[in-house]
């Protein structure tokens, strides 16, 4: 005759070997998580990393300009400010850029892209080397308050019309957008080739009666790592 205690207790033992199995592997899949996080802390990006990079151009009084976070569009619009929405940067660090201009695209305005300075992505690239994920820091970019233009009354109606704007001169005031055609290259070249133009934007900075300056410097760059790639 079967002692039925006996069943019992091994089958209680055998659920209880499963469970404590189960807790054990659980505990590993817990641990390795929990290891890989603590080892992503200590990577930084080094020569080669590639980055995926949250950022925002400010003016000289701290306005946001262009930024790839939804956050800071949402709150300049929220305060009646226009800053224009951009695709994060994703860059190579230790990457030299052959190019003068390289365009970016933006989300809004929707289709249009703004054109970065090899000089203004060489040095938020400088900057990255060392950073870890998530960290965040301030680039001042050097020769950015020289980047001004002064136009006559002519010359700004003609920059600002051939975008197909009612935008003129005498509507605008300090601190207005102003797209402007940046090229490497001459307008008119000697073998009357036509050079490549690219839009930079700017904002009205002075106007007097009958001249217009507008500045498309970007002082400085607030830029968070948000990936560390190989």
């Amino acid at each position: 005759m079967k002692k039925q205690g006996s069943n019992k207790n091994k089958g209680l033992s055998d659920r209880l070997s499963k469970v404590a199995i189960l807790g054990v592997l659980l505990v590993c899949v817990v641990g390795f998580t929990l290891n890989m996080g603590f080892f992503s802390f200590f990577k930084t990006a080094q020569p080669g990393s590639i980055c995926q990079v949250d950022y925002t151009l400010y003016d000289a009084q701290g306005m946001p300009l262009i930024t790839s976070n939804e956050g800071v569009f949402q709150a300049e619009y929220e305060k009646g400010n226009l800053a224009l929405l951009s695709e994060p940067l994703v860059l190579t660090v230790g990457e030299e850029y052959s190019e003068t201009f390289i365009p970016i695209t933006l989300r809004y305005p929707e289709g249009a892209s703004n054109t970065m300075l090899s000089g203004e992505l060489a040095q938020i690239n400088a900057a990255l080397q060392g950073m870890r994920q998530n960290e965040q820091k301030t680039v001042e970019i050097a020769g950015a308050e020289t980047m001004m233009t002064a136009m006559t009354t002519e010359e700004f109606d003609s920059i600002v019309q051939g975008y197909g704007t009612n935008f003129n001169f005498s509507s605008a005031e300090t601190g207005d957008w102003v797209p402007l055609g940046v090229s490497a290259t001459p307008i008119i070249e000697m073998d009357n080739a036509t050079p490549e133009i690219y839009v930079r934007y700017g904002k009205v900075a002075q106007k007097s009666t009958d001249e217009i300056t507008v500045a498309y410097g970007y002082p400085t760059a607030s830029i968070t790592l948000e990936y560390i790639g190989n």
